[in-house]
């Protein structure tokens, strides 16, 4: 099945005390890609269940963007996700967009931010994706905080793609109007296409805006599920660094070998482990890969632990001890016969533990 646009929704902050929030639409059903957008000056956070991707904070620290995902559960149609509650600021925008077809263990292939701090009506997503598999649809999302008392009306997305939900919280005097756009390209691409590099348009100059590429992953045979929140991560360095309360995680699941963790020179078992995404329990008798992609700069020996845990219990363990002097994938089976032992799928971790000479 192909991905196709399901609908969406907004959410709006008008005046400090209000709510920030969306109503998951009544069409959408189980399995759905799920994508959150919101322009905030304060912290955000949708709740359980969503995952937290990408994040910019502008450097003078007065606002900040974010997208989260989310496969969406069988009871989730029509109920309203708080963003935030009791919002200080007066000016806030969250735009919700939903896509059926998207792998139902991440909807998200692969996903890239920059931001833009020139002043012009024309600013550029970043062009640093290229998909590993087909039926991808490309999504982008621009985030604006517009001049004082002069702000953003519209905004019009590339030639070949549809706007799907635009979120303008207004204009108020001492306060900056926030916006949020969604648009999609609405076809499948091929493996290997390249995308992103496209000018979204403005009718108001703006040097405050944050642009996100997305390279939605499509359904296929074999779900996708990647990592979405930290659960130990001491001694290990994220490369570029992370916006305050972003997670480690989202760099392991933004699918590009340009965000990654790294330890110090060498550690002697030093500990990572994240929890992963939702995951739809595989068939009677059916094993599970993991794969970790890993790179042993001027190493000797190495021991690599990787493990699948449920909570604190190991469900299955495999250790590598190949010096990868390249950035390699690294396929780790976990049998069915272990997977037996798991009880509740939707507190999966990976634990990897890392010794290096």
């Amino acid at each position: 099945m192909s991905i196709a646009y399901r609908d969406g929704a907004v959410g709006l902050v008008t005046a400090a005390g209000q709510t920030l929030a969306v109503t998951i639409p009544a069409p959408v059903v189980a399995g759905d890609g799920m994508i959150l957008a919101v322009d905030m000056a304060e912290e955000v956070n949708p709740g359980s269940g969503w995952a937290l991707r990408k994040k910019i904070t502008t450097s003078d620290g007065t606002n900040n963007t974010f997208v989260f995902s989310r496969v969406a559960g069988p009871d989730d149609a029509g109920t309203v996700v708080t963003v935030l509650a009791n919002a200080t600021k007066s000016r806030g925008s969250a735009a919700l967009a939903v896509w059926s077809g998207t792998d139902p263990g991440d909807p998200i292939h692969q996903i890239a931010s920059t931001s833009d701090t020139a002043s012009s009506t024309t600013h550029t997503t970043p062009g640093t994706i290229t998909t590993e598999i087909a039926g991808c649809w490309e999504v982008e999302i621009v985030c604006s905080k517009s001049p004082n008392g002069n702000p953003i009306t519209t905004w019009t997305p590339p030639s070949g793609f549809t706007a799907r939900k635009t979120a303008m919280s207004g204009a108020a005097s001492g306060e900056s109007q926030r916006e949020v756009a969604i648009g999609d390209s609405g076809t499948d691409k091929a493996s290997g296409a390249t995308l992103g590099g496209h000018v979204w348009t403005a009718d108001v100059a703006s040097s405050n805006t944050a642009l996100y590429t997305i390279a939605l992953a499509p359904a296929t045979g074999t779900q996708t599920v990647h990592p979405i929140s930290d659960v130990t991560t001491t001694g290990w360095t994220p490369t570029p660094a992370l916006a305050s309360g972003q997670p480690q995680a989202s760099h392991l699941s933004d699918g590009r070998d340009s965000s990654y963790l790294e330890t110090s020179t060498g550690p002697t078992a030093l500990v990572g482990e994240w929890k992963l995404g939702r995951v739809v329990p595989p068939g009677a008798g059916q094993d599970m890969t993991l794969t970790v992609r890993c790179r042993d700069t001027s190493a000797t020996s190495v021991t690599r632990v990787i493990e699948l845990m449920q909570g604190s219990t190991v469900i299955s363990t495999s250790t590598d001890t190949t010096v990868r002097s390249s950035l390699t994938s690294v396929p780790v089976t976990v049998p069915a016969a272990d997977l037996a032992a798991v009880t509740d799928w939707s507190d999966l971790r990976v634990r990897v533990t890392q010794t290096t000479a």
